[in-house]
């Protein structure tokens, strides 16, 4: 992956696998897995300068201000499995099951710029100034979803029916950890802070302790009849 920034080029790995057997002539299965790894530098965002012009696209155009000696790649590690049954039952029916699990592993990494330590301060400085703060986050989620229906066709009245139904569950799973969004202080209240035209100058690293989120988890069920 090369997106045109110096120092940007990030790398990813995938593999996949899908798999699908027939053991009766009234029953199939199928089975995919996949598996991925990517890890790249973040490029964020400019701001006007002043809130009102932009940077000189000539100076900044290959410019990442995330390039700090310390900041490191976001990195997302993936692995998704899906296992599905169909069959054929009596009368014409015919009947799924299916059950998936997602992970994810999360490394968000980001030396974001924002703002600057004199009005207005929701904007880069008109000099090119700006403030920067250390973002990470270490994200773990995981998602498994089942589901079993059925359809089964009838005739009724002179007219074909099909009657519908199912269940399925879905459950979720979040957990965040070593979180911290924070910039240095000098003694007069200044914030960290670089220049766009003067990328090279290196910054240090403003030092937090990270602190673990309370885990999130969510389940949901359904269960449904139709008539077509």
């Amino acid at each position: 992956m090369r997106p045109g920034i110096a120092g940007a080029d990030g790398q990813r790995s995938f593999v996949g696998l899908a798999f699908d057997a027939t053991p009766h002539a009234a029953l199939r299965l199928y089975f995919d897995v996949a598996l991925q790894h990517r890890t790249q530098p973040v490029v964020p965002g400019f701001q006007l300068l002043g809130g009102t012009t932009p940077p000189d696209l000539k100076r900044v155009r290959e410019v990442n201000l995330n390039a700090q000696p310390w900041s490191r790649p976001f990195t997302n590690q993936g692995r998704l499995a899906m296992l599905r049954v169909e069959g054929d039952g009596p009368g014409g029916m015919k009947w799924e099951a299916a059950l998936s699990n997602a992970r994810a592993r999360i490394d968000d990494n980001l030396a974001t710029p924002f703002g600057c330590n004199e009005p207005p301060f929701e904007f880069f400085c008109a000099n090119g100034d700006y403030v920067l703060y250390d973002y990470r986050a270490l994200e773990r989620r995981a998602s498994t979803h089942a589901r079993v229906s059925a359809v089964q066709p009838f005739r009724a009245v002179g007219l074909e029916h099909e009657l519908q139904g199912g269940v399925e569950r879905s459950e979720r799973r979040l957990r965040q950890g070593g979180y911290f969004n924070v910039t240095s202080y000098d003694a007069a209240g200044l914030a960290l802070s670089g220049n766009v035209y003067r990328p090279d100058e290196a910054l240090p690293q403003p030092l937090a302790p990270g602190i673990d989120r309370p885990p999130l988890d969510s389940a949901q069920q359904a269960v449904w009849l139709g008539h077509a």
